[in-house]
């Protein structure tokens, strides 16, 4: 592979690293500034800033509209796959963000536990892959009737956390409002 070939590849490669990774306002583009800095083979190690919101929860989450940390719905769907797939795999850095995802809705009942589980799937751009996100919703919904049901298409704001039960742990929208 020729020098010019092997630019063009970094140069690509730094791109999508802006592009995944530089839309986490609560980190101020450190990771972009260190990619374009040190390279693609520069520091491997980064540090991450935990930012404590002054805001309350409650008062983020009355009006989803404002103050939304990660939007996947006016994302490109290739684009909304792998950050949720980030989310899934780096959650730490997203607990306490609001988040506002769309797709179908896939509802599973656990007859041992009697609870039922709420996931908003999300495609991937060929539809060959599929990506849930947990969301459950606020006390305010009255369940069943103000609930989704299974293969809704549901658009859900709440905020990102998770949880363990027995050795999984699990990602969830807590506080989470349909739209």
């Amino acid at each position: 592979m020729n020098s010019k070939m092997k630019l063009f590849i970094q140069l690509l490669l730094i791109l999508l690293l802006i592009t995944l990774f530089g839309c986490n306002n609560n980190r101020n583009g450190s990771l972009v500034k260190n990619v374009l800095k040190d390279g693609i083979n520069g520091s491997k190690e980064e540090t991450v800033e935990t930012v404590v919101e002054t805001t309350s929860v409650r008062d983020r989450i009355n009006n989803p509209y404002d103050n939304i940390d990660v939007d996947l719905t006016t994302m490109p769907k290739a684009l909304s796959y792998s950050t949720a797939s980030r989310m899934n795999m780096m959650s730490e850095q997203y607990l306490g963000q609001i988040v506002k995802i769309s797709g179908v809705c896939s509802v599973f009942y656990d007859e041992k536990s009697d609870h039922y589980y709420y996931t908003c799937l999300i495609d991937d751009e060929t539809l060959c892959c599929t990506l849930g996100i947990e969301f459950e919703l606020v006390d305010e919904y009255k369940f069943p009737d103000e609930y989704p049901k299974d293969e809704d298409k549901v658009t859900v704001v709440g905020v990102f956390d998770h949880y363990k039960e027995g050795a999984t742990t699990y990602k969830t929208l807590r506080k989470a409002v349909l739209l």
